[in-house]
Order: structure tokens, then sequence, then C-alpha cells
């Protein structure tokens, strides 16, 4: 701020000078100071916003109170400027005709004034005050001049003034006007056009300036002059003729680069890769347009305020579409924030839990997957985030999942070996007579047996057996009836289960667990009694029929310890129902009073 402020300071003093024209340069050199500063300002707030992750399109230059003060000096300049041109018209103006009236003053002189002495004086008066008046309008002083020379040769020709003028004068000025004609001859070889017409004037005013010559000899150094200075002009025209024809051709196109950018416009774009591409096209024929140069200045300042406003107008269609396209893009981006929250959940597994359903959770992430390719875009900068994020978790959870089967023979081989040890301390173990520390200890290796994990297949159902036969025996040992001992076996795995993140659920699928093992020994049930119809011919003390029978009495003890489980899973179960409902009414009461009460407020 610290360097606008010192501009826009130095501006309005300089405005205040009373040497306007002086101060002139240093104020068009502080305008273009503090222009250069506010582009290198745009520039680098520019670059910071794409860098936050926002589109160059969006992007608005701040203005603040320097701005505005720069801007209304820049205008009172500009119409200082405005007033001294149009003064300096109104000067001209009356400069020429003021030289009109010199022109006539010295016509009367030639005509009418015959002592050589008076009609000198009167001609030197002329041409000091002919010196005196300032500059003419340009498209004036070419005739003016002209008739000035005319006048000034008819002075000296029609009074006989040559008579008194010494030799060595006309021959003075013919070496004069001879060393304007070597300048003038060398001029022409000049390239650059405003040095020739800068000197081209200047020459004509020293000529102008010079008095007779011989006789003679005027004829022909006028002739070499004139011909000299026609030669000048039509180089000076024939430049400027170029330059026309390049500004109609400019102009022709300018118009067609118009054409280009409303062709842009016209069309519709429903995508953000379509107005980008439309976007690309239009930036080009911008660049483009920077390329040509001026058209006719009647015209330049029209084509260029059109192409300006349908620029802009491009533009500003652009930005209604992405602002119409944000909300969208917010609430994709907050669907798949949900996504990516519901993925966690599902991906935040144990590895070392052997219950851990991968198949159900693999199929719930397959469907966040297809869900996320249902969902819209977000914006390019969050999109890529989101989807970095989604890809990870994802590509997490399936690492995780080919590292668990990989380990998994090894470890239920592990398990088995922990559960093989659990039996052997179950069958050293002896009840102490305190009931209370038996069960304790009962339970604890319940609870280690459960935390062993998942055997092999092949090894589950003795294992099992061996490890209910030994816990049979030690809870024998506390005279206790069968049902006691698997409620107090089965206590601790209830423990385990509701100790879980939802402990509901864990008790359903617990529950459903149960279920579907009852279901398959019952399925073996049938198939040993369907067996059992091979052996009726049999005695009863066939070893094969004995096994038999032995098995299927075992088959549904082991399906009735599953129903007494189930009863308990049950008993758990409708207790966090029914503390659920409990909190439920208690938080809807409490709603429903804070309503009663504000009702009487």
């Amino acid at each position: 701020m610290e360097v606008k402020e010192k501009l826009v300071s130095r501006l309005k003093d300089l405005l205040k000078k009373d040497d306007f024209e002086s101060a002139k340069p240093e104020i068009d050199k502080t305008i273009d100071e503090f222009k250069l500063f506010v582009e290198e300002d745009r520039k680098k707030k520019l670059a910071a916003f794409v860098a936050d992750g926002d589109k160059p399109e969006f992007f608005e230059m701040p203005i603040d109170e320097f701005d505005r003060s720069f801007e209304e000096y820049r205008l009172r300049y500009l119409g200082i400027v405005k007033a001294i041109r149009e003064d300096k018209i109104k000067a001209e103006d009356k400069n020429h005709e003021k030289k009109l009236g010199l022109l006539n003053e010295l016509q009367e002189v030639i005509e009418n004034e015959d002592v050589i002495a008076k009609a000198f004086n009167s001609f030197n008066s002329i041409q000091d005050r002919w010196k005196a008046i300032g500059n003419v309008p340009s498209n004036k002083f070419r005739e003016l001049q002209h008739e000035y020379r005319k006048k000034i040769e008819e002075f000296y020709y029609h009074i006989n003034i040559y008579k008194e003028l010494k030799a060595n004068d006309l021959k003075r000025n013919l070496g004069l006007k001879q060393g304007l004609i070597d300048r003038m001859t060398k001029l022409t070889e000049e390239t650059n056009i405003k040095e020739i017409e800068k000197l081209h004037k200047a020459i004509h005013d020293e000529w102008d300036e010079i008095g007779p010559t011989f006789k003679e000899n005027w004829e022909e150094i006028r002739d070499k002059f004139y011909d000299l200075s026609h030669q000048l002009s039509g180089k000076v025209r024939g430049h400027y003729q170029d330059i026309k024809e390049r500004q109609k051709n400019n102009l022709k196109s300018k118009i067609a680069l118009i054409e280009k950018v409303k062709t842009y416009l016209e069309k519709e774009y429903k995508s953000v890769s379509d107005w980008n591409k439309a976007t690309d096209k239009v930036k080009a024929i911008q660049n483009e347009w920077k390329s040509v140069g001026f058209a006719p200045k009647k015209h330049n300042d029209a084509v260029w305020k059109e192409f300006k406003e349908i620029g802009n107008e491009f533009f500003e269609k652009k930005s209604a579409f992405f602002k119409s396209i944000k909300s969208e893009q917010k609430d994709f981006k907050e669907a798949k924030e949900k996504l990516i929250e519901k993925l966690k959940e599902i991906t935040d597994v144990d590895l070392n839990d052997e219950s851990l359903d991968w198949k159900g959770r693999t199929q719930l992430v397959v469907n966040l997957q297809k869900k996320w390719k249902n969902i819209g875009a977000a914006s390019r900068h969050d999109e890529q985030k989101l989807w970095k994020k989604f890809r990870a978790i994802c590509d997490g959870f399936f690492k995780s999942k080919d590292q668990f089967f990989k380990g998994k023979d090894q470890r239920q081989k592990d398990n088995l070996k922990a559960k093989k040890a659990t039996i052997q301390k179950v069958r050293k173990w002896k009840a102490s007579g305190d009931e209370s520390k038996d069960l304790a200890s009962l339970e604890a290796f319940s609870q280690e047996w459960s935390k062993a994990g998942f055997v092999p297949n092949e090894a589950k159902e003795k294992i099992s057996r061996e490890f209910a036969d030994a816990l049979n025996v030690a809870y024998g040992q506390l005279n206790m009836d069968e049902a006691k001992q698997i409620e107090f076996s089965f206590k601790g795995k209830i423990k385990q289960l509701l100790a879980q993140k939802d402990p509901l659920k864990a008790l359903e699928l617990e529950k459903r667990k149960i279920r579907d093992r009852k279901t398959k020994m019952n399925d073996q049930k049938v198939q040993m009694e369907t067996n059992l119809a091979f052996f009726s011919s049999s005695k009863g003390d066939n070893p094969l029929l004995k096994d038999a029978k032995a098995k299927i009495e075992g088959t549904i003890k082991i399906m009735e310890e599953l129903d007494l489980k189930t009863k308990f899973l049950n008993v758990e179960m409708n207790r966090i129902k029914k503390q659920e409902a409990c909190a439920s009414a208690e938080a809807s009461g409490d709603t429903q009073k804070k309503v009663t009460e504000e009702g009487e407020e």
C-alpha cells in the first residue's frame, strides 16, 4: 500500500504545478508506474488465488481507496490534457486568422507602397509579427506557407528591392539555399518517417526565412528544392497510405475474430470439459487479437469495445455455469465424504479377529465403490483429494484381506496348539472349595479358549468336544447341574460380545452362528439316523451300531447346549433392547417437556 500511496500523492502534487507542460512527462511516468505496480500485484494475488485451488476466471482484483484516488486524478489529468488540446485548436485557428490578415497587409504593401524604405520597414514588421505568431492548424499550414512564400517573392520582385541589395547578399542566400538542397537530398535516404516529417518541415521553414538570390539562378535552385520536397512528401504519403491499407486489413481481421468469439458465445456447453475447451479457444483468439495491429482510428475503439464486450459476455456466461454447478459439486463432495466415513467403519478391522466376516465386508466395500461411481464429480481440486483418500482405504482393506488369508492356516495351527494347551490346563485343574474363586478360574479358561480363535476345520469338532468334556469334568467337581455349567462357561463369551462397539449386533451375529451350527448338526443327526436303518437287523452289541448311537446322542446333547446358549443370548439381547427403548422414551419425554415449557412461555 505504501508504494500506491506514494504514487497517488506524487500524482496529486504534480497536478497542482503551474507549469503543466513541464510536469506532463513526470505525470505520465507516475501513471505508468502505478499501472505497472497494480499489474504486478494482480499477478501475485492471482497466483495465490489459483494456488488455493480456485479458478483464475473467478478471480476479482480488490479495489482500495488508493485505486479510486488514482482513477480520480488520472481522469482529472485527462480532462486537463483535453482542455489544453481544445485551447490549442482554438489558438491555432486564431493564429491562422492573424496570418491571413498579415498576408493581406503584405499584399497591400506590394501593391501600394512605392517608397522602398517604407516598404522595407513594413515588410520587416510583417515578418517579425509573422514569426511571433504561434502554430496554425496542420491541415492549413502548407497552403498558408505557400501563399506566404509567394507574397515574399512578389515583394522582392515587384518593388525592385533587388537593386538595393548587395551582390554578396544574393551570393550568401544562394549558398544557404544550396545548403538546404544538400540537406534535403540527404534526407531522402532517411528511413524514419517521423524524422523525415520533422526535418522536412524545419528545412522548409529555413528556406522561407532566407532572402532572395540571383534571378538567373532562382528557378534552377527552386525547382531542385521542390523536386526533393515532393519526393519526401510522396515518401511520407506512401508510408501513411501503407499504414492505412494495413489498418483496413487489420479491421477485417478483427471483425473476423469477433465473429469467431460470437460462435463460441452462442453455443451451449453442458460440462466443465466443454467449457474449458471453449475457454481455451476464446483465449487463443484473444491472444491472436493482440498480435493484430491497429484498425483505422475511427473504427479502432468501436471494434475493441465490441470484442471486449463479447469476451466479457462469454466469461460471464461461463461464470454463471460454474456457479450453478458449484452447489452440485458441494453436494457430491458431501456425499463422497459420507461414503469415505462408511468405508472407514467397514474397513476398520482387527487382523487377528478370526470371526470377521470378510466376505460380507468385501461385498459392502464393492457396493460403496459402485455408489462412488454413480455420484457426480466434485470440483477438480476436491475430487482428486477425495478419490485418493477413498482409493487408499480400499487398497488398504484388500491388502489386509490378502494378508489375513495368507496367514490364516498358520494362525489356525497356532490357535490349535493354544487350545490344546488350555485343555491340558483344564484337565489338571482341581477345585479349591471356594465356589466363587473356582467359577472365576473356569470362566478364565473359557475366555482363554475363546481368545485363541479359530482352528483348522478338520480339528474343530474334535478339539471343541475335548474342551467341553474337560470343562464338564472340571465343573463336575463343583457339583453343579449341566445347565448351570453351560451358563457359566458361556458367560465369558457373552462378556466379550458385550464389550464390542455394537453389542446388540455382536450378540445377533453369535446367535446366527449358533443357529447355523445347529442346522448343520441337525442335518448330520438326520443322516446318522438314516444310516441306522442299515443296522436294523444287527445285534445290539454291534460296535458300529453302538458308535453310531453314541454319535447321535452326542450330537443331540450339543444341540441342546446350543439351544441353551441361544436362550442366554436372547436374555441379553432383550435386556439391551429394553434399555434402548427406555433411553429413547426418556429422550422423547425430555423433548416433549421442553416443547411444552416453550409453549407456556
